[in-house]
């Protein structure tokens, strides 16, 4: 009985250290398997001098062959080009390129989006290798912020790879917003001193059906009306003002745009179009005064000309608020870039 006893303690013995023993090599081997792939990560992926090859092929692509391969990628539905042969189709140096990757020791050039999750969708349908396939898998995406839109994957002769970001700047989204209430004067947001002065009219309208026609006085030199609304003044911004002119009269005139009301003004501009619209804007910051909000006020310089003038298309945007400390947009930019809009409106920079 004992005998049959001292067995059953010594089996479970057994059983127990074995397992511990399997335990302790299955650790050991993970442990082994990630140091392995470290290892291999570490001396395969983005080297020196793979990562000194992608340099170089960056520039030369940048160099005279971009807009080319840009096209092309864009009408691929592959997601990707293949640009390991140097294709004339797009490379106008196919033969300097193919000597270049011959001197570096290239073996595939992948171009695609520097977003990656584009091209990993499609991997396994690619005539791509595994092992770049592999890498391309490996590469983190982060697309989110870049401001680059391709990059191209590497696979050299040695079995090393790289990537490298390259092109045009890849527009950033930006919400942009009308500090007017009623930048269109659709009688509404905007209100004169004198009711006999200024009024919405239906005459000439830039936006929707109404502008503010504003009179002039033959006994005053300046006719001003103000936004019934107040708004918020931070000093330390840079603010875009822009708006419409319409005027029948041929002599030159002058507008300004007050806020809050004291010099300078945050907009002015001489109106020497007639009959048709003249759109002038400013970029301006407000350093000069205190945080304040207050109604703007716009001025029609009429200099004691009996004449009428039209405003439409108004538009007052805090610039750093939207776009960023010393991320702001030059005139010449919204000018271009930005519409005349209410409320909010996506751009993209």
């Amino acid at each position: 009985m004992k005998k049959n006893q001292n067995k059953g303690f010594m089996l479970a013995e057994t059983l127990i250290a074995a397992t511990f023993i399997l335990g302790t090599l299955v650790f050991l081997y993970i442990q082994f398997r990630n140091v392995n792939q470290g290892y291999q990560t570490l001396f395969t992926y983005n080297t020196v001098d793979a990562l000194y090859a992608a340099e170089n092929m960056k520039k030369f692509y940048l160099q005279d062959n971009f807009d080319e391969i840009a096209a092309s990628f864009r009408s691929n539905m592959n997601r990707y080009l293949d640009l390991s042969e140097c294709p004339a189709s797009y490379i106008g140096e196919s033969e300097y390129c193919q000597k270049l990757m011959d001197i570096l020791g290239i073996k595939t050039v992948i171009f695609a989006d520097v977003d990656t999750n584009y091209l990993v969708d499609v991997l396994d349908t690619t005539d791509i290798s595994p092992s770049l396939q592999k890498f391309i898998r490996y590469v983190k995406n982060d697309e989110e912020g870049v401001l680059l839109k391709y990059r191209i994957f590497i696979e050299m002769d040695d079995g090393t790879f790289a990537t490298a970001k390259l092109g045009e700047a890849k527009p950033q989204p930006y919400f942009v917003h009308n500090l007017f209430q009623d930048g269109d004067f659709e009688q509404s947001g905007w209100s004169p001193i004198y009711i006999e002065e200024a009024g919405y009219s239906t005459d000439y309208a830039l936006h929707g059906n109404y502008s503010m026609k504003v009179n002039g006085v033959a006994s005053k030199v300046e006719v001003v009306f103000y936004t019934t609304h107040t708004i918020s003044l931070v000093p330390t911004h840079l603010y875009y003002a822009r708006i419409g002119v319409y005027k029948t009269n041929p002599a030159n005139t002058a507008i300004d745009m007050y806020w809050p009301e004291a010099e300078p003004s945050l907009l002015n501009g001489v109106v020497n179009k007639t009959n048709e619209w003249q759109m002038i804007s400013m970029l301006s910051n407000r350093s000069t005064f205190n945080a304040v909000s207050s109604a703007l006020r716009l001025d029609y310089n009429n200099e004691y000309q009996a004449t009428p003038i039209y405003f439409d298309g108004a538009l007052l945007i805090d610039l750093t608020a939207d776009f960023g400390a010393g991320k702001e947009p030059s005139k010449e930019w919204c000018d271009e870039n930005i519409p005349f809009f209410n409320g909010e409106y996506q751009v993209e920079r």
